[in-house]
């Protein structure tokens, strides 16, 4: 009975991985993920190479508005968003990790959303909670639309 069920397994061992084959023996790579992600980049301009035109934004979040900061950060993530659109946040800088965002607060200090920034290289970056205005573009990334950030749009407001 034993070795029976000892076959039986090796079978349906043998059958799954068949049914996961396809892939030419592939693995995923989560490092290609982290380092899409990464809050830095050498070129923010937008894709088409030009300057986007930053001082008439298409999309305003204004400081604590928590819900429209919750709505972009799900239109960016579902490429609800157009690239090159121009977008302007005023919020907290926070850097928890390697990636910068600007978050909002929920009113209560129990929730933050936000969204990541890739910032132009050479932009100072300030302590977090600082607020800070935030004027760039969105540009499509491989999992998102990101959120480009160059020196002229990045300021410190306290």
């Amino acid at each position: 009975m034993k070795k029976l069920a000892v076959i039986f397994m090796a079978l349906i061992m043998t059958a799954s991985l068949a049914a996961c084959g396809g892939n030419g023996g592939e693995t995923s790579d989560n490092n290609s993920l982290v380092s899409s992600q990464s809050g830095n980049s050498s070129s923010n301009e937008s894709s088409s190479g030009a300057k986007a035109d930053l001082s008439n934004p298409s999309i305003v979040v204004e400081f604590g508005d928590f819900d429209a900061i919750e709505k972009l950060g799900k239109d960016m993530q579902n490429f609800a968003v157009e690239e090159n659109t121009v977008i302007k946040i005023t919020g907290l800088y926070s850097c928890p990790g390697t990636t910068p965002s600007i978050v909002e607060d929920d009113g209560t200090g129990k929730a933050k959303k936000g969204i990541s920034m890739y910032l132009e290289d050479g932009i100072e970056k300030p302590a977090d909670g600082t607020k800070i205005e935030a004027v760039g573009v969105a540009v499509k990334g491989e999992y998102f639309m990101e959120f480009h950030v160059t020196a002229d749009g990045f300021k410190v407001l306290e």
